[in-house]
C-alpha cells in the first residue's frame, strides 16, 4: 500500500511534501512538492520520517532545505476508484484593514501586501461531483477561476501519483455580492479547491490552498485562512505574517459607495515611495500590537491610516463624508475594501454607547445616500 508522507514543519511557508513511499523500500523513491510537483527528491524512511537529501547537498523541498517529513497511512478509500462528491465553504470578507507592501524574506524584496477582515456569516459553497467517464470541470454561468482552480487540483492529484475521477461538475453558491471588493471570486475558488480535495481525498493545508487560488486568479485574497489574520502577499502566496491570536472584536457599520470596482490585475500596482514603504512598516507594527492585545482602536487607526493612503492613488471621491460620519459618531476608524466599493466605520462593542453610535452611523450614512449594513466580528454581542 502507498504512504502518504506530510512534512512536519508548517513554520516555513509552504507546508506539506507528498510522495508514495513503500515499507521495505527505504532508498530511491521521489519525494513530490505540492502544488505542481516541480520539486523532487530522494529520501529515506528512518524512525518514522522521511529524511530529505543527504549532507550538503540536500535539495530544496518547498523552499526548505533538509525538511523532515512525517510518514502517514493512505485514508479509507484511497485508490479505490471510488469518488464521492465533494463539498467545500470559504467566507468572503469586508474589504482590507491594511493595504500597502511588505518585505518577503522568500524573494527579497518588497512585495504588494494586505490583511483582510472576514465577515464569517458570509461566504460562498462548493459541490463537486465526480464523472465516472466525461473528462474535464464544468461549471455553469462565468466561472471560469474556479474551474481553472479544479482542474489545478486534479492536476495536483495526477502529479502526486494519487487516484482522481475524470473530471466532474461544479455548483457553486454565494450570498457575497459581486464586484465590491468582498472576495466574491476568491471564496468561489478557495470553496471550488476545497470541494475537490474532498472528492478526491487530498487533504492541502491553507498556504496550498492560497497557492492554487493564486494560479487559477493571478491576484488572491487570503480566505483560506479563515478568521485567523495574516498578511498576506497575494500575488505570490506567501505568509508574510501570521498572528497566532484572532483580530480584536469590532463592530462594522458598512456601506457601499457609488463608483466601480478597479480591476487591479489591468492597471500597475501603486508606486508607493519611500516614506509610504516606512508608514507600510509602522502600521504592520500597530497591527501586531492591536491582535496582541485585542485593541479595537488601535485596529481602527491602521485601517484609516491605509485607507488615507491609497487614496492618493485609487481615490474614493467620498471617503471624506464616511471618516466625518466615523469621527461624529464616536468611530474608532474606517476600513475600506480598496479595488472595490465596500467601506465601514468601525466601533468598539466594548463601548457602552455603542449602540447608540451605531444607529447614529446607520442613519448618517442612509441619509447620505449609502445604503447601511451591520456585521459583528468576534463573540455574539
Amino acid at each position: 500500500m502507498p504512504w502518504r508522507v506530510r512534512r512536519g514543519s508548517r513554520r516555513h511557508g509552504v507546508g506539506m511534501a507528498w510522495g508514495r513511499i513503500r515499507p521495505g523500500r527505504p532508498h530511491g523513491r521521489r519525494l513530490f512538492c505540492v502544488p505542481g510537483g516541480g520539486t523532487s527528491a530522494e529520501c529515506r524512511i528512518s524512525e518514522g520520517t522521511i529524511m530529505i537529501g543527504p549532507g550538503s547537498d540536500r535539495p530544496t523541498v518547498g523552499g526548505m532545505r533538509g525538511a523532515r517529513a512525517t510518514v502517514l497511512r493512505s485514508g479509507p478509500g484511497v485508490g479505490s476508484g471510488e469518488f464521492q462528491p465533494g463539498r467545500g465553504f470559504c467566507r468572503g470578507h469586508h474589504g482590507e484593514l491594511l493595504q500597502g507592501v511588505a518585505w518577503s524574506p522568500r524573494r527579497s524584496e518588497v512585495v504588494p501586501a494586505l490583511v483582510t477582515i472576514p465577515l464569517p456569516r458570509h461566504g460562498a459553497s462548493a459541490v463537486f461531483r465526480p464523472h465516472r467517464t466525461h473528462r474535464g470541470v464544468h461549471a455553469d454561468g462565468t466561472r471560469g477561476k474556479s474551474v481553472r482552480a479544479a482542474e489545478i487540483v486534479l492536476r495536483t492529484c495526477d502529479d502526486l501519483g494519487l487516484p482522481r475521477p475524470p473530471g466532474g461538475t461544479l455548483q457553486l453558491r454565494s450570498d457575497l455580492p459581486r464586484g465590491c471588493g468582498m472576495g466574491s471570486s476568491t471564496a468561489d475558488v478557495v470553496a471550488t479547491i476545497r470541494a475537490v480535495c474532498d472528492c478526491c481525498g487530498l487533504p492541502l493545508d491553507d498556504l496550498h490552498v492560497s497557492a492554487i487560488a493564486v494560479q487559477a486568479e493571478t491576484a488572491s485574497d487570503p480566505l483560506a485562512f479563515d478568521t485567523t489574520p495574516v498578511l498576506f502577499a497575494q500575488r505570490h502566496a506567501e505568509v508574510l505574517r501570521r498572528w497566532d491570536r484572532p483580530l480584536p472584536p469590532v463592530r462594522l457599520v458598512g456601506c457601499r459607495l457609488p463608483g466601480q470596482p478597479v480591476d487591479t490585475l489591468g492597471v500597475s500596482p501603486p508606486a508607493y515611495t519611500s516614506d509610504e514603504h516606512a508608514e507600510f512598516a509602522r502600521l504592520t507594527s500597530a497591527m501586531e500590537t492591536a491582535v496582541r492585545t485585542g485593541n479595537t482602536r488601535i485596529l481602527g487607526g491602521v485601517a484609516t491610516d491605509s485607507a488615507l493612503i491609497n487614496q492618493r492613488y485609487l481615490p474614493k471621491p467620498d471617503l471624506p463624508r464616511v471618516l466625518e460620519i466615523c469621527e461624529r459618531t464616536g468611530g474608532v476608524g474606517v476600513q475600506v475594501a480598496h479595488s472595490g466599493t465596500v467601506c465601514s466605520v468601525m466601533y468598539d462593542p466594548a463601548d457602552a454607547a455603542v449602540d447608540q453610535r451605531i444607529l447614529r452611523a446607520r442613519r448618517a450614512l442612509d441619509a447620505a445616500g449609502f445604503d447601511s449594513t451591520a456585521h459583528f466580528l468576534g463573540e455574539d454581542p
